[in-house]
């Protein structure tokens, strides 16, 4: 069964993301992990036995808080829980935390709501831009004023580049919940593709339709705008993107990451891949 990984720190701007894995997994079938990561600082006068006792009346009480925030969740939806379990996590390094924690677990998506955070801290301060830029897992970013919805559309946006191999995820992806698929170019150049002919053969290849839309760059516009204007005209119910994780931290600075920036001001879902090449 399919394994959604769903991070909160209790408060209530993660409640998002909990709402918004609780009905991607009904209707996905999916089995839920809720999790929490904490850590408790050692005073210098603990010994190893008082050190140990304290973190295990933590996570104890915050379990407790944990389990009841989930079911209190569910109530409020009207939705009956399937299969899901919550777990407390001592460890330091909550991102690095949160993506061994779900490879261990064989987990297929990692589920946390943004709130959004100034320039130093997108680069440096965030755990779902630390996410975005490291994890093997894909990472669904859900922001914290989202209202949970079905999702009926997935907008994928490519840069073209081994756009056959991204689209076996997407369209895995899309499948299960019956969404549509949009698969989003946009370029300065020439329009080189023939949409009615790459349309057939992708729904041949991948036995599933896939609209296809080409949209030229507007020279005066950011790319980040000009994907946020193609996102506003499709209203899809999620976006997807591929990121690159190999550049180095200064690269990532500088230049930025479209993906990761856009995180911060979409009222959308994101599902973000980590881009093989």
């Amino acid at each position: 069964m399919e394994k959604i990984l769903v991070t909160t720190d209790l408060s209530d701007n993660s409640k998002a993301g909990i709402r918004f894995a609780i009905k991607l997994a009904e209707q996905r079938k999916s089995e839920l992990i809720f999790l929490h990561v904490h850590y408790v600082l050692r005073a210098t006068t603990w010994s190893d036995s008082n050190y140990s006792y304290y973190i295990e009346e933590n996570e104890k009480n915050l379990l407790e808080d944990l389990t009841s925030l989930v079911a209190s969740i569910y109530k409020s939806m009207k939705i009956k829980p399937r299969a899901y379990r919550c777990d407390v996590h001592h460890v330091y390094g909550v991102a690095d935390a949160i993506e061994e924690y779900a490879i261990k677990n064989h987990c297929d998506y990692i589920c946390i709501a943004t709130k959004g955070a100034g320039n130093v801290q997108k680069f440096f301060g965030t755990n779902t831009g630390k996410l975005i830029m490291t994890s093997s897992v894909p990472v669904i970013c859900v922001p914290s004023n989202y209202r949970t919805r079905p999702i009926n559309k997935v907008l994928y946006a490519s840069d073209m580049s081994e756009y056959q191999q991204e689209l076996e995820k997407v369209v895995a992806f899309a499948k299960p919940m019956k969404a549509a698929v949009e698969l989003l170019h946009m370029s300065y150049s020439f329009k080189w593709l023939n949409e009615i002919m790459v349309e057939k053969e992708l729904k041949k290849k991948f036995g599933y339709a896939i609209d296809l839309h080409y949209q030229s760059r507007d020279i005066e516009d950011s790319l980040l705008t000009d994907l946020w204007k193609a996102v506003t005209k499709s209203k899809p119910g999620m976006l997807v993107m591929f990121t690159r994780q190999d550049r180095s931290l200064l690269e990532r600075f500088f230049s930025g990451s479209i993906t990761k920036n856009l995180s911060y001001i979409t009222n959308i879902p994101m599902l973000i891949f980590k881009k093989e090449s």
